[in-house]
C-alpha cells in the first residue's frame, strides 16, 4: 500500500497536452483566435476546458478554478453528473483514474499546509 504522504506527488493534474481544444470558449461561448485549455477545479477533481484569454484572467473572474499549483479559470455552472464525467475524461487525458486524482490531490493539499 503506498504511504499516503507521497502517494500522487508526481501526477500534474494541469496537465494538457492531450486535452481536446474545442473550437469555442466553453464559458462565454466566442469562437476567437486565443483559445487554450485550462484546469478548473470543483469538489469533485480537476477537469479540463477550453477557454479564451479574456475568460482565463484571473481578476475577471468571480469564481476561482484551482488554486493549489494550476491556472486558475472559471466554472461554468453544471450539474453534479456532469462535472464527474468531466473529472473522469480529465483523468483519461492524463493516463490516471479517479483514485490516482485523489491521491494527487491530497498530495497537493498537503504540500500546501506544510510550506
Amino acid at each position: 500500500m503506498p504511504d499516503q504522504t507521497t502517494a500522487g506527488a508526481g501526477i500534474d493534474l494541469d496537465d494538457t497536452i492531450r486535452c481536446p481544444i474545442l473550437g469555442h470558449c466553453e464559458h462565454c461561448g466566442r469562437v476567437v483566435a486565443d483559445l487554450a485549455v485550462a484546469t478548473l477545479g470543483t469538489p469533485l477533481g480537476v477537469y479540463c476546458a477550453t477557454l479564451c484569454d479574456q475568460c482565463a484572467e484571473p481578476e475577471l473572474q468571480t469564481t476561482k478554478g484551482r488554486t493549489p499549483g494550476g491556472l486558475i479559470g472559471t466554472r461554468p455552472p453544471m450539474s453534479w453528473g456532469e462535472a464527474a464525467s468531466r473529472v473522469g475524461e480529465h483523468c483519461e487525458h492524463l493516463g490516471i483514474d479517479l483514485d490516482q486524482m485523489a491521491d494527487a490531490l491530497k498530495a497537493e493539499a498537503l504540500a500546501v499546509k506544510e510550506r
